[in-house]
């Protein structure tokens, strides 16, 4: 026997647990230009995978 969720049900939990990885990454991103020297850090790439691994969600860039 086996069980799943709705496509419907599937997208909604995904939609939500993608809002709440983005929130923890924004939390993280702050940390990290708190204790940078340069002020000058952004974001240069952003990867988030729903394939249920780990999200390598950036790669910072100084200058």
């Amino acid at each position: 026997m086996r069980f799943s969720p709705t496509r419907k049900t599937r997208v909604q939990y995904e939609n939500e647990l993608i809002q709440e990885a983005m929130m923890a990454f924004k939390q993280r991103v702050d940390i990290i230009k708190k204790h940078m020297d340069d002020k000058n850090v952004r974001i240069v790439n952003r990867h988030v995978n729903t394939g249920g691994g780990i999200i390598d969600c950036s790669m910072l860039k100084v200058g």
